[in-house]
């Protein structure tokens, strides 16, 4: 599986640099990955988008990042201390997935009018949603499940921008294996946003240690909204100590976010408060 942040706000320098340094070690060795028996390290990819007034940055390598954090440093350097969104990812490949750049995230999707980013954490029922879009099995086979996944949000946000009904829509729809937690960045012509939503399959996630990992936190500073994996967040539990931080629910939390505020906070969807 894999870890992931979502900055949006004020991309102040120290925080990036944070940032780098984190997914760098946590890419070698993630201890709650250890402790609950899922995920040693994350060595298959990662993958950066960065937008901001002045730039669009979007690089995907398959190497460790461990092996490549170099070039995350870079990029940093390049859009510290001004306003923006960051989606930064680490990849452990699920069984049987791809391990190829196409697999790595984040994910780029994008028409005439509309761009989609998105980045995941869990395995979901790839085949299903591909038979909903009339996609071949064996064209399917040859992309990760969470790539399936963005397409499949990305063509529901093409005809709406009800983000709720898609995501509640995809709860009833039953895919979730382990988790269908995911950080995404939306823009349109005039417009942005960034969706974020947390949501286990308790029937399959169900120890302590396993909720652990697949819980995602959010941090709420000054200017910035940070949406974090576990392991993240507890590496920067020390330096947010004095900042609002707390754990997004497992029941299908759903936050959205522009210029570093939180417009929009659902704790569950519908479906799930219904049954």
């Amino acid at each position: 599986m894999c870890r992931l942040v979502l900055i949006d706000g004020f991309l102040e320098k120290e925080l990036l640099e944070n940032i780098v340094h984190i997914f760098t070690k946590v890419s070698k060795f993630d201890y709650i990955g250890i402790i609950s028996g899922i995920s040693k390290c994350h060595r298959d990819g990662w993958g950066i988008y960065v937008s901001t007034k002045e730039r669009e940055i979007y690089y995907k390598s398959i190497k460790p990042l461990y092996k490549d954090y170099k070039v995350l440093r870079n990029i940093i350097n390049e859009i510290e201390n001004c306003y923006g969104t960051l989606i930064l990812h680490i990849r452990n490949a699920g069984r049987n997935e791809p391990l190829d750049l196409n697999s790595v995230h984040p994910f780029l999707f994008q028409d005439h009018f509309k761009k989609y980013i998105f980045a995941h954490n869990g395995h979901v029922n790839k085949y299903k949603l591909a038979l909903l879009m009339n996609i071949p099995e064996k064209i399917v086979k040859d992309y990760c499940d969470s790539y399936i996944l963005g397409y499949y949000i990305f063509k529901k946000l093409i005809n709406t921008n009800d983000i709720e009904s898609v995501v509640n829509d995809l709860v009833i729809l039953n895919i979730t294996f382990t988790s269908m937690n995911f950080i995404s960045f939306l823009r349109t012509e005039s417009n942005y946003l960034t969706i974020s939503f947390s949501y286990i399959n308790h029937h399959r996630v169900t120890t302590w240690d396993r909720k652990l990992y697949y819980r995602m936190f959010i941090t709420e500073l000054n200017k910035t909204i940070i949406i974090q994996s576990s392991t993240i967040y507890y590496e920067f539990c020390n330096l947010l100590l004095e900042e609002k931080t707390y754990p997004l629910r497992l029941n299908g939390e759903l936050v959205i976010t522009k210029d570093g505020r939180i417009i929009k906070k659902i704790p569950e969807v519908d479906y799930l408060i219904s049954t």
